[in-house]
Formats: structure tokens, sequence, C-alpha cells
């Protein structure tokens, strides 16, 4: 073997340590602790599946009136109508419809009858 080689593998090597020390057992058999972590890691984040737009977003509605619905469809029972300038938060939007809170009701209205400027009368 050359011994040049051998001298400057060794100068290389003297001081490097793995990135994490390796989890033996202490004497009292619990696992040591990692001396010099590298990395921290964060849980998993999960995407919801709609839209999800800000709380407190308003928004006007723009047509002549607006029936808020049960749920996201015409399919679904009329709770309320509102004129045309009513204020509405947008709670979150689900493909063309929007879960919204208008005069302390909470239901859906179809996203196509609501702006984000207040129309003019």
């Amino acid at each position: 073997m050359d011994w040049g080689l051998a001298l400057l593998v060794s100068a290389l090597l003297v001081g490097c340590t793995p990135p994490f020390a390796s989890p033996l057992p202490s004497g009292n058999g619990s696992p040591v602790a990692p001396t010099n972590p590298t990395m921290t890691l964060s849980p998993a984040q999960t995407l919801p599946s709609q839209t999800v737009t800000p709380s407190k977003a308003l928004r006007f509605i723009s047509s002549a009136a607006a029936n808020l619905r049960e749920g996201p469809g015409e399919q679904y029972e009329v709770i309320g109508r509102f004129p045309r300038g009513a204020e509405v938060e947008l709670l979150w939007q689900e493909g063309e419809w929007a879960s919204v809170r208008v005069e302390g009701k909470t239901g859906f209205l179809y996203l196509g009858f609501l702006t984000p400027i207040r129309p003019t009368p």
C-alpha cells in the first residue's frame, strides 16, 4: 500500500463524524439520543379537497336576488332569499357553490351570484 495515500485518507477522515450518533443502549438499557442531529422532521400536512377561502372574506350578491340553499345545488331546499347588494361572508367554495353566512344564516349560494365589489343599486 502507498503510505502517502494512506496518510492522505487518514488526514481527511480525522474529525469526521456521522451526522447522527447511533442509538446504542446506555448503561441503564435506554436508547442514547443523537448528539448532533442535523435535520428536524415536521408532521405531514394534508390538503383539503375543496378550495378554502380565508374566513371573513366578504362578497356581495350581484344578481337581483339570490336563494340561500341547504346544500350546494338547486335540488336543495331554499332557506332564505337575499337582494342585490346584500353582504355575504364567504366561508369556503365547492365547485360552483359557496358556503356562506348571510344575516346570521349559514347555507349555500351559487358562486356566479357573488362579487367582491359592492354592486350599485
